[in-house]
């Protein structure tokens, strides 16, 4: 025998279903800013065979947010010319793709006899530390708030010995102590290049967006 009461008990559960899913798509999205709750509450209204009209409201459903540690450290493998006792200059970026601020450790090495070597927060985006611009050592943490992007420039100064078309290689280093930002790992490398010429060398610089 066919119950009335079948089709109002099947409508409430696909409402609460609704409702979890609707919650877990919400928790699930990367950009919500971390310890975010969120709340869901689904009504339906529907008929039973009689045609009787029902109304049904799901259990309030909520959910916080949790941290989600996501980063990228961009334009590897540049190459630049530079002459004997020239400081070359790379720009890199440094993106917080998570959802809370996270902080960075920065590093700049080479396995060559490259002097000066040292990173700077490039707060104009020139390409170029300039005077107003600090200079970030490894005992330092770097904070970069959630979906914002650090304009970093690593320098170093090529030997007066140095020889036409011998190359430099200049890393630049970011670990997350606390977390696996870069896909999986706590660590990212950009790999730079200097060629040495002992022609004229051109320094172009260009502002954040240009």
């Amino acid at each position: 025998m066919y119950s009335s009461n079948r089709q109002p008990i099947m409508a409430f559960w696909t409402l609460a279903l609704l409702a979890i899913s609707m919650l877990w798509g919400a928790s699930a999205y990367a950009f919500t800013p971390a310890g975010t709750v969120i709340k869901n509450l689904a009504t339906v209204t529907y008929q039973d065979s009689l045609g009787n009209s029902y109304t049904a409201q799901s259990n309030e459903s909520s959910v916080t947010v949790a941290e989600v540690f996501s980063a990228r450290l961009e334009k590897d493998g540049q190459t630049k010319d530079g002459a004997p006792g020239q400081i070359v200059y790379f720009p890199h970026q440094l993106i917080n793709d998570g959802n809370t601020q996270d902080r960075f450790q920065l590093e700049a090495t080479n396995s060559h006899d490259l002097s000066e070597v040292k990173v700077y927060l490039d707060t104009n985006g020139n390409g170029q530390p300039d005077d107003n611009e600090p200079e970030i050592k490894l005992d330092e943490y770097l904070k970069v708030a959630a979906g914002t992007t650090a304009n970093l420039v690593v320098s170093a100064r090529v030997p007066g010995t140095a020889q036409t078309n011998d190359k430099y290689t200049l890393l630049m280093n970011v670990a997350a102590p606390n977390n696996s930002s870069f896909g999986g790992a706590n660590q990212a490398t950009n790999t730079n290049t200097i060629t040495v010429t002992t022609g004229p060398v051109i320094v172009a610089s260009k502002q954040a967006g240009g």
